[in-house]
């Protein structure tokens, strides 16, 4: 294979002016978004129904600020840790200041609106490091593969503990962690055996793309894109010490953020079984891989109630009461370092949420691990 892969156009694509004057990601449906607010809307409405709204403020006036701080530290701790895992996955290429306040900024740019992020990150690989757009995205998707795949097998071997213990779990809990966990295992084994063939797998798109009539810049430009896909999950085919390391890390990510949630929990009064807090981790966790609106604001709080009430935590309030302490925490840790980010990586927020800047000049040539490029 070339040293080096010609970058695909998919970040110019994503800013090609249209026919009106906008962009392409500017005319991404604003009715979505306003539905997808209504919905955290509705959600707030639902719980203000059910719990004493007058109780949660005072469980949250009176919460432990000790505990509160400690949340803080395990909760940057876990950021830190995603992005070290991150940048596992990019091969260690990039130094790591830049893939942290990379990381960051998808972070931020999710808050405003969920799964930008997952494409913000991409971008600036692209445009500040010279990755190829497609290469930025497949590691993002093998990071949140791994994400759900860990929370998932966390999330069972919780529900397992709880039920030797003599605790019944909901059908539904059950249902989520095992879907959960099928799914992204056959995910995982999929792009495992991919992209250790990736010039097969390469060479027989580029044969299949000869038999199809397209003109020979589609073709190349598809070819190109499938391989830059395979590229980014490069680190699949890298020592079993690498692969033990980054599955492992993936446990150890989502231990960090159990802590967090710990600590959320005890500063309003609550001590929940490591079983209840990590089956619950589960659930939040992977809801947040759906449809949500700005911030996950209404949505957050609605699963994690009905996720730990499910397995038996409460009362409400108390509950209710440490979904907005592990909130709150989450969108004002995210949002200082993603506006650290921003001074980091010299963009602005309108580059950010838009999309559209200029490439940079490459500072490494593109790709992954050197052992990877042959």
């Amino acid at each position: 294979m070339p040293d080096s892969y010609p970058a695909t156009n998919i970040e110019e694509d994503l800013t090609a002016p249209t026919g009106d004057g906008t962009t392409v990601a500017h005319r991404r449906p604003f009715r979505r978004y306003i539905l997808l607010s209504l919905v955290g809307i509705a959600a707030i409405a639902v719980l203000v129904s059910r719990v004493d709204v007058d109780a949660i403020g005072h469980e949250l006036s009176a919460a432990d600020l000790g505990y509160v701080l400690i949340a803080a530290g395990a909760l940057a701790a876990f950021y830190a840790a995603r992005a070290a895992r991150w940048h596992l996955i990019l091969g260690r290429r990039h130094p790591f200041p830049f893939v942290f306040w990379t990381s960051s900024l998808g972070y931020l740019a999710n808050n405003a609106a969920p799964g930008l992020g997952e494409l913000a990150r991409p971008w600036l690989l692209r445009t500040q490091r010279g990755v190829p757009f497609a290469s930025g995205v497949s590691t993002v998707m093998l990071e949140r593969l791994l994400d759900l795949w860990g929370l998932a097998a966390i999330g069972l071997l919780s529900f397992a503990a709880l039920g030797v213990q003599g605790t019944s779990v909901d059908v539904w809990l059950w249902a989520v962690g095992m879907g959960v966990a099928a799914v992204t295992t056959a995910l995982l084994a999929s792009t495992f055996a991919l992209a250790r063939r990736r010039e097969s797998v390469t060479s027989w798109c580029e044969r299949m793309l000869e038999r199809v009539p397209f003109p020979a810049a589609v073709s190349a430009r598809i070819s190109s894109a499938i391989d830059s896909l395979l590229s980014g999950a490069a680190v699949l085919k890298s020592d079993l010490r690498t692969q033990a390391l980054l599955f492992s890390g993936t446990l150890a990510v989502w231990a960090l953020n159990a802590v967090t949630a710990y600590f959320a929990f005890r500063a309003v009064g609550l001590e929940p079984e490591a079983a209840v807090l990590s089956g619950g981790l589960m659930v939040v966790a992977v809801s947040q891989g759906l449809p949500a609106p700005p911030g996950y604001i209404g949505t957050y709080q609605a699963v994690w109630l009905a996720a730990y009430s499910a397995l038996g935590l409460g009362p409400d309030e108390k509950v209710l009461a440490a979904a907005v302490v592990s909130h709150g925490l989450i969108l004002i840790l995210t949002t200082a370092f993603g506006l650290i980010g921003l001074q980091a990586t010299l963009i602005s927020l309108r580059e950010l949420f838009t999309l559209r800047r200029r490439p940079a000049p490459a500072f490494v040539a593109a790709g992954l691990p050197v052992e990877e490029r042959s």
